[in-house]
C-alpha cells in the first residue's frame, strides 16, 4: 500500500493528539489525582502542608 503525503501527516499528527499531555485517559486521570491526595497526606503528616487559596475558602464556608 502507498502512503500519500495526507496520510502520512494525518498519522503523525494522531500520534502527536495522542501523546500529549492534557489527553490523558481517565485511568490516568484517577491515577494523578491519586498521587496528590498521596503528596497533601504526606506534606500534611510530615506539618509542612500549606493549603491552596480555594482550599482555604472552602474551609471557611464548611466552619460558618
Amino acid at each position: 500500500m502507498n502512503y500519500g503525503p495526507n496520510q502520512i501527516q494525518q498519522g503523525l499528527n494522531a500520534k502527536l493528539y495522542n501523546e500529549t499531555e492534557g489527553f490523558a485517559s481517565a485511568g490516568e486521570k484517577n491515577a494523578e489525582k491519586a498521587m496528590k491526595a498521596a503528596e497533601v497526606a504526606y506534606q500534611k503528616e510530615l506539618g509542612i502542608y500549606k493549603p491552596t487559596l480555594l482550599e482555604r475558602i472552602k474551609a471557611m464556608f464548611r466552619s460558618a
